[in-house]
């Protein structure tokens, strides 16, 4: 009968949806295999998520809200960082545990919204996904407009990228919930997700408030208003609505983030101008939304097609709150920062709308494709292609550091804290680590949390410039055996495999010996002339150093009294035609 004809096709398309499932999770753990050891930003946030990570899986319930070291992150919302110190406790590196949950929750993200549109009817599917493959392929070849994962990229949004996975996580649950218990259980389980998301980061959690008010209010209009009825469910409505902004606005998270949403960062997106071009793409999302809504509503099956319904509030949410926190900065109650943060749910949304219409309305015409419309290759093969294009072809994919390097010296670095450093001295002193083979964002990172140096807005740029005299006393110097900076001091304490523990005073001493101006400073010879003295110039030649800067500066203290004359031997180089 034909009725026994399409229930064979449904247990069809549901036995392979269920291999999709698998076979997704499967790409998902290929790919965080296979980026595991890049680390694509080094960004000042990676060193203050990584001491939360790193304290959280020492701790597991932090002793005190108020550790110099962790800073605002004392009142930051915990649920990534705690997944990334259960991933590190597992692995054996805090630092690790940070990097698998950055990739996993990238993956899960996409792998959701790869699912989701598999789950339309088949020939919407199919389209869909086609589209989504131009789309993204298009994008990864040509513009790289930054979409959902470049939040790690230069920047590090750590738990932004991990709520916005759960908030995927959360539209995933709410569309399943609605096809077999109705839209009242789907509102619960979107504000149990919301609530779970408040534990990682602010902005999607209120992305995600957004969406359930933007969906009682596509059911409100698409309610029967003729009824008599009308005024009750438009009573539960209205309750749902109240009880998800209070679940929120009660949040013990919610007040931490307004705090430390003050502060104003630095974000620039490519392509996208500030504000003319986020204020643009916003509009274009509220509109594109709107249109995809309206689709939903006239479609004949709606039921079929709730990933419609989801994807249309989740883009009027992203745009609404991006225009609004727009407004509000223009007249001076918001940052400029927090407007910028939506760009990356904006074009992920856009992208993935633009999919769902194309595909609707090729899926409407008469045209077929033959054997494409088979459920192997519409439900499972076409969407697995969807998800490697998505995560090995959008993904950014700079290596900027090894992670396996950073690991060695993390568990090289525990060791020498364990078993070689002396307890630190009395008073304000501690212990901070210089490795030059590293950016100073790393140095500074293994300081705060590996050895509790107390935060500092000073602490990382004397790091970097390798002016730790200006900052002491701290108690000792944790750096790589036969450090340049430190050479023919003699204030070793204790030596590990290629580490060194020395004494800060020691250091001191010497520092304010040889920074003395008087006698000779051979700048050709890293022993003659302390690192800490010279500001712009290169390492040491030969025949001297470059100067690497547009300003050099060599500094000395005056003695008393002072010099009364200062010799200099330098070189100009002349390029041929100046």
């Amino acid at each position: 009968s034909v009725r026994g004809i399409g229930q064979c096709s449904m247990d069809v398309d549901e036995r392979i949806a269920r291999i999709l499932r698998r076979v997704t999770m499967v790409l998902v753990g290929v790919f965080v295999l296979a980026n595991l050891d890049s680390l694509r930003s080094w960004s000042v946030d990676v060193a203050h998520h990584y001491v939360l990570s790193f304290t959280i899986g020492e701790q597991w319930f932090l002793e005190s809200t108020r550790d110099p070291s962790l800073g605002e992150m004392n009142i930051y919302p915990r649920l990534s960082h705690g997944i990334a110190a259960f991933f590190g406790q597992v692995l054996g590196s805090a630092f690790l545990g940070i990097q698998v949950t950055t990739l996993f929750s990238y993956g899960l993200l996409w792998m959701l919204v790869v699912l989701l549109l598999a789950s339309q009817p088949r020939r919407e599917s199919l389209f869909s996904l086609l589209a989504f493959i131009l789309l993204i392929a298009a994008n990864a070849l040509t513009l790289q407009i930054e979409t959902h994962g470049s939040e790690v990229v230069r920047n590090f949004f750590f738990a932004q990228l991990v709520g916005q996975a759960l908030l995927f996580g959360g539209i995933f649950a709410g569309v399943h919930v609605e096809k077999r218990a109705g839209p009242f259980g789907a509102y619960l389980t979107l504000i149990a997700f919301m609530i779970a998301i408040a534990w990682a980061h602010l902005l999607p959690a209120v992305e995600l408030l957004a969406l359930i008010l933007a969906l009682l209010l596509l059911q409100l209009l698409t309610t029967d208003r003729e009824r008599e009825v009308f005024l009750w469910p438009m009573a539960k409505l209205a309750s749902i609505a109240v009880f998800a902004v209070a679940a929120l606005a009660f949040h013990p998270s919610f007040s931490a983030m307004r705090k430390i949403s003050a502060n104003d960062g630095a974000l620039q997106l490519q392509f996208i101008s500030y504000p003319v071009g986020i204020v643009v793409l916003a509009s274009v999302v509220v509109v594109s939304s709107l249109l995809l809504a309206r689709i939903w509503h006239n479609a004949r099956r709606p039921n079929d097609r709730l990933v419609w319904k989801y994807f249309a509030a989740l883009g009027i949410a992203a745009g609404g709150l991006c225009l609004v926190q727009f407004i509000l900065t223009f007249f001076g109650f918001g940052s400029d920062y927090a407007v910028k943060k939506y760009g990356f749910s904006l074009t992920s949304i856009l992208v993935i709308q633009l999919s769902i219409v194309a595909g609707h309305y090729v899926a409407s015409s008469r045209r077929r494709v033959g054997v494409l419309e088979g459920p192997l290759l519409a439900r499972g093969v076409v969407p697995t292609i969807a998800l490697y294009i998505v995560l090995f072809w959008n993904s950014p994919s700079a290596n900027s550091l090894d992670v396996s390097d950073i690991v060695s010296i993390e568990r090289e670095l525990i060791n020498v804290r364990d078993v070689l450093v002396p307890g630190a001295a009395e008073g304000p002193s501690n212990v901070v680590v210089v490795l030059d083979e590293f950016p100073g964002t790393i140095s500074y990172l293994f300081s705060i949390s590996i050895f509790d140096a107390p935060r500092s807005p000073t602490l990382l740029p004397l790091i970097r410039r390798n002016r730790l005299h200006e900052l002491m006393p701290f108690s000792y110097v944790v750096t790589r055996t036969e450090n340049p900076a430190y050479a023919g001091m003699d204030c070793e304490q204790a030596r590990g495999h290629s580490i060194s523990v020395l004494d800060a005073a020691c250091i001191e001493n010497h520092i304010a010996a040889k920074s003395t101006c008087s006698g000779t400073f051979d700048l050709a010879e890293a022993n003659s002339t302390l690192g800490s003295l010279l500001d712009g110039f290169g390492p040491p030649r030969k025949y001297g150093r470059w100067t690497i800067r547009r300003k050099a500066e060599f500094r000395c203290q005056l003695p008393s009294p002072p010099p009364r004359a200062l010799h200099i031997e330098g070189s100009p180089y002349t390029p041929s035609g100046h």
